[in-house]
C-alpha cells in the first residue's frame, strides 16, 4: 500500500497535500526518519501548515529529543499567532 502511495507522490506534484497523510501513516508506524523524508517535500511548500510543522516537531522528539520538539512547538505557535489571528 505504501509503495503504491509513494509511487502516486513521485509522479504527480498536485496531490501534494497527500505528503502529510503518508508521513502522518509512517509516524504511526514508527518510521520516524521516513516520515520527516515525507513531510519535508509538503513543508518546502507549505511552512506555515499547523498540521505538518506539529508532526515534525513529534518526528523530532522521537528522533532526537524532547528540546529540539519544544522549539518546533514555539516556531508553530509563532506561525499561528501570526498567520491565524484576527
Amino acid at each position: 500500500m505504501f509503495s503504491e502511495l509513494n509511487n502516486l507522490l513521485n509522479f504527480s506534484s498536485d496531490y501534494l497535500a497527500l505528503n502529510v497523510y503518508v508521513a502522518l501513516c509512517y509516524y504511526k508506524l514508527d518510521y520516524y526518519d521516513i516520515s520527516q523524508e515525507v513531510l519535508d517535500v509538503y513543508l518546502k511548500k507549505n511552512p506555515e501548515s499547523a498540521t505538518a510543522t506539529n508532526l515534525q516537531a513529534c518526528n523530532q522528539y522521537r528522533l532526537y529529543n524532547g528540546k529540539s520538539a519544544e522549539v518546533k512547538k514555539l516556531i508553530r505557535k509563532i506561525y499561528e499567532y501570526e498567520f491565524f489571528s484576527f
